[in-house]
């Protein structure tokens, strides 16, 4: 039986990675979080899942996960964009610091694999578009509180390749972009979108307020479709690599909304605001290599919309 380990285990990814891992019998999956902004209750309970409720901060209390060990998961972080502004120094301090706790046990207990789970904020405001995982990444202004985040990944991506450079534990890097669907939340795009309609449900015209123009644009993957990347990534890709994780299918927000509005059968007026200062206007990966990994979503847009409304809705 193969013991993997998964950090974050109780947050959007984390949770539906521990339940896709663990319908492999031979596996015994470690769900570890501290629920403080994820819940381990909400990972399927089966006999080769051991939830555990640890913090990566501290380095004594999660030590003993780690033996026997085969593969780390590390998708420990503080994600949501209020968080990075409310809350930078915790942002930063579980990414770094806590990182390098993962990371160092890995080490200790001799690990055959790491995959390290960054993300496209650590691009910023990328060059080109489609954005390839040989975009420089920046931090390009440090008194933004914003790019606690970003900055925590990017070294978070530095403490993986340099720890690990000389060792005999192989790594794997991956930068999901804009995965969404059921329970993913309430500080994420899609959540807030479909929320501020709900709040008008009775009108069949609804105008809401969003940060931007809506002439920002993302491409969006579904959470089931991101899981089969994630498990393509691991099972097939090179080591010591990196790969984008998300779809090329770039959409503006003001089209996003429209989509919401055909599924809803609402005709909704936007109301435009400021940006989120150091939010970048559009961001969309180049899924090449992922997609030479065999990897094929399942779901549309407007088939995964239609899933993440049942569950907001």
């Amino acid at each position: 039986m193969k013991k993997i380990l998964v950090t974050g285990a109780g947050g959007f990814i984390g949770r539906s990675l521990v339940n896709s891992l663990s319908t492999d019998k031979k596996n015994l999956v470690i769900a570890m979080d501290n629920n403080f902004r994820g819940s381990l209750k909400k990972i399927k309970k089966t006999e080769n899942i051991k939830k555990v409720k640890a913090d990566i901060m501290n380095e004594d209390e999660i030590k003993t996960y780690f033996k026997g060990v085969n593969t780390c998961f590390h998708l420990a972080a503080i994600n949501g964009t209020k968080n990075f502004y409310n809350h930078p120094k915790k942002v930063l301090e579980t990414g770094v610091e806590g990182t390098l706790n993962v990371v160092k046990q890995s080490l200790k207990n001799k690990l055959n694999n790491f995959i390290f789970f960054s993300s496209s904020e650590a691009y910023q405001k990328p060059k080109k578009i489609p954005t390839t995982e040989l975009e420089e990444l920046k931090i390009p202004d440090v008194f933004n509180p914003r790019l606690s985040y970003g900055g925590s990944k990017i070294i978070g991506e530095l403490i993986t390749i340099n720890y690990l450079i000389k060792s005999k534990l192989k790594y794997k890097i991956i930068r999901p972009h804009n995965v969404y669907g059921p329970d993913m939340g309430s500080d994420h795009v899609l959540p807030e979108l479909i929320g501020k309609i709900r709040k008008q449900k009775r009108n069949t015209n609804v105008r809401i307020k969003i940060f931007g123009s809506g002439n920002e644009s993302r491409s969006f993957i579904y959470i089931d479709d991101a899981i089969k990347g994630i498990l393509n990534i691991f099972n097939k890709g090179s080591y010591n690599n990196i790969y984008n994780l998300g779809t090329n299918q770039e959409i503006k927000i003001k089209n996003l909304i429209k989509n919401l509005g055909k599924i809803l059968g609402k005709k909704i007026e936007i109301i435009p605001d400021a940006l989120h200062r150091g939010s970048v206007s559009r961001r969309c990966p180049d899924v090449s290599k992922l997609n030479k990994l065999g990897h094929k979503n399942n779901f549309s847009l407007m088939q995964g919309l239609r899933e993440t409304i049942k569950y907001y809705y």
